[in-house]
């Protein structure tokens, strides 16, 4: 049940309908019907999971964000005294600091996993190699490449990144 909750997800990401999906289908098994090879077809939601890149963003905003506090320390450290009835205690000011930084940066991190977002902070080399990896291996994995002739096709379609990737065997001229 797990597996069709995906599919649907997936197919509904990439705008995809079923039905569509089966035209698809009935497409590559008329092609294949008129050569020695195999065509395959494969949609990923994303080729990686950029996680470092998704903390690298965060990381280097939340540097910005401290920077900027820091301009404004004047302002900030009498404020935060203003909130105790009596002398503020010396670890208040870094605290509040520590604070702000942990929640903009656990804030980011999340935030960044926005395809949108992701497609703005990962570089376009990272994504395409992505991409390219990960063709090579679900080429590999599903066992296009191990036809008679050496003549299978692979379209890789990975939403995320929005890049198709078609591998062909070396019998394919």
């Amino acid at each position: 049940m797990n597996d069709i909750k995906y599919r649907q997800s997936v197919l509904k990401r990439a705008r995809v309908t079923e039905e569509e999906l089966v035209t698809v289908a009935m497409k590559v098994a008329e092609l294949e019907q008129n050569t020695s090879g195999e065509i395959a077809v494969a949609i990923t939601p994303e080729s990686h999971d950029y996680s470092f890149w998704e903390l690298l963003f965060a990381v280097l905003s939340g540097a910005v964000v401290f920077s900027c506090m820091l301009m404004f320390a004047n302002y900030i450290t009498p404020w935060l005294e203003s909130l105790f009835w009596g002398e503020a205690p010396s670890w208040i000011v870094p605290f509040f600091y520590g604070v702000i930084i942990f929640f903009v940066i656990a804030f980011l991190f999340l935030a960044a996993n926005m395809p949108w977002l992701d497609r703005i902070v990962i570089p376009l080399k990272n994504r395409r190699y992505a991409v390219h990896l990960r063709a090579v291996r679900h080429f590999a994995d599903s066992g296009v490449y191990a036809t008679k002739e050496h003549s299978g096709i692979l379209i890789f379609v990975s939403l995320l990144e929005r890049e198709v990737q078609i591998i062909a065997d070396s019998g394919i001229c």
